[in-house]
């Protein structure tokens, strides 16, 4: 069982590309689906880098820049699979925030880029923290370019600094 990241990512800008892209990300009951902002291309779903020849992964990789199916969502979206449990949350300056889990790693730089790209007018933002990895970040993009990011590790057994002098 993977290591659960929480993210929360953080929609906001111009109301009607809000909107749209809202309608376009959400799939059935999920109000947010990946494979809906970034398609997987058909042909690696199913895939497995550890059950196929050398040749067919050559060939994979050659037409679509990975092997296998999980290579190609962490390169595209920065987690290898599919959030299953996600909330939206509208708040009152109109943006939305998605919280849900992913596995090992959050959703990523690339991801971020193509709703930005996609939706001109709108800021994405995801913060994230990885508990077991002791780690914790924030990414933003507009206009289809990463424009901040930071990462934080943290020791969880070390005793945070208060900044009073220890006896």
């Amino acid at each position: 069982m993977p290591n659960q990241c929480g993210n929360n990512l953080y929609v906001s800008g111009d109301p009607a590309q809000l909107a749209r892209f809202m309608e376009n990300a959400r799939a059935g009951d999920l109000p947010l689906c990946l494979h809906r902002i970034a398609p997987m291309p058909a042909e690696l779903e199913l895939t497995s880098i550890h059950q196929q020849t050398k040749e067919e992964s050559e060939r994979l990789f050659n037409a679509h820049g990975a092997a296998d199916q999980h290579n190609w969502r962490m390169l595209h979206w920065g987690t290898g699979q599919e959030p299953r449990h996600v909330h939206v949350e509208m708040k009152e300056d109109g943006s939305a925030v998605y919280h849900f889990p992913t596995a090992w790693t959050p959703v990523g730089p690339p991801l971020l880029r193509t709703i930005t790209g996609d939706y001109p007018g709108l800021r994405a933002e995801v913060r994230y923290g990885e508990p077991f990895n002791c780690c914790s970040g924030r990414t933003v993009s507009r206009d289809g370019w990463i424009t901040e990011e930071s990462r934080e590790y943290y020791d969880p057994i070390e005793e945070p600094d208060d900044g009073k002098d220890q006896e």
